[in-house]
Formats: C-alpha cells, sequence, structure tokens
C-alpha cells in the first residue's frame, strides 16, 4: 500500500464525502440529472475497454451490465417522492445511504482491479475474472443512469412546487 498514490487517498474522501451529502434530501439542477450519467458512463467504458480487450463479447458483457443497472436504479426510485420547479429547473431528491454504499463499491471495485493487476494475482489470470469486472462495472453506471433517468421522468409528471436552492 505504500506504492498507493496520495491522490488515491484524496480521490477515497471526496467520494465519500459525496456519498455523504447524498445520503441527505437535496435540491439540484435538472442539467445533473443528464450531466452525470453521461460522464460517468464515459469514463467507465474508457477505463473498462483500457483495461480489458475492445471485444464483441467484453461489449456484451459491458451492455447487459448496464441494462440491469438500469432496471435496478428504475425499480429502486420508482415509488420515491420527487418536488420539481420547472420554473427554475430544480427538482428535490429524497437522500438514500444506496449511494453512498454504491459510490464506495465502485471505489473499492476499481481500486481492487487495478491493484490485483499490478501486483499481478492469480485471480486476474481466470477467464471468468474479467467477465464479472466488465458486467459490474456495467451494472453500477448503469444504476446512476437508470436513477436519473427516473427522477427526470418524474420531473415532468409531479405536481410544480417552489424550490429555492440553498
Amino acid at each position: 500500500m505504500s506504492h498507493v498514490p496520495l491522490w488515491v487517498y484524496v480521490l477515497f474522501f471526496v467520494l465519500l464525502y459525496i456519498g455523504i451529502l447524498r445520503c441527505f434530501t437535496r435540491i439540484t439542477s435538472v442539467r445533473w440529472l443528464f450531466i452525470v450519467p453521461i460522464v460517468l458512463i464515459f469514463f467507465n467504458f474508457r477505463g473498462v475497454f483500457s483495461l480489458f480487450s475492445f471485444s464483441r463479447a467484453n461489449i456484451f458483457y459491458w451492455i447487459f451490465g448496464l441494462f440491469l443497472g438500469l432496471l435496478l436504479g428504475y425499480a429502486q426510485m420508482r415509488n420515491c417522492l420527487v418536488k420539481a420547479d420547472r420554473k427554475n429547473q430544480l427538482i428535490q431528491l429524497p437522500g438514500d445511504n444506496t449511494m453512498l454504499v454504491l459510490i464506495m463499491a465502485i471505489f473499492f471495485l476499481e481500486f481492487f482491479v487495478h491493484f490485483a493487476m499490478a501486483a499481478q494475482f492469480a485471480i486476474v489470470g481466470f477467464p471468468i475474472f474479467p467477465v464479472v469486472f466488465i458486467t459490474a462495472s456495467g451494472i453500477m453506471v448503469g444504476y446512476f443512469a437508470g436513477r436519473s433517468g427516473t427522477y427526470f421522468y418524474k420531473y415532468f409528471y409531479v405536481v410544480p412546487c417552489d424550490l429555492k436552492k440553498k
């Protein structure tokens, strides 16, 4: 662990802080419902296929995971209550501790895979290793997109109210 760069520790604490903030109800711009999933999908796709080959099978595993994550994100958020201020393009999102868990899971999954590959752990040589990692990465990023898509859908179908951004 002495070879882990300082920026990894900083990133961990920044992500921990963001995850803790997601445990509480917040008001945010509707634009963030698009920006965050698009950025996450882009970086996840780029990161996964920089570690593993860009093959049809790997693309299938990633898309399968993405689709499964979309369904999971929708399933969890379909009954949540949101408030919308269409005039100011704001949405009030409920607090949820699963975001903290998911953000930390993504960090540790990425850390483990990079560490295992750098340390040349035996598990990296198993054929199932890339399949599990690629599918799990797709699920995690799809989950974010599924939640955001559900929030965006609800934004247009709830009774609008006046929200003030803090």
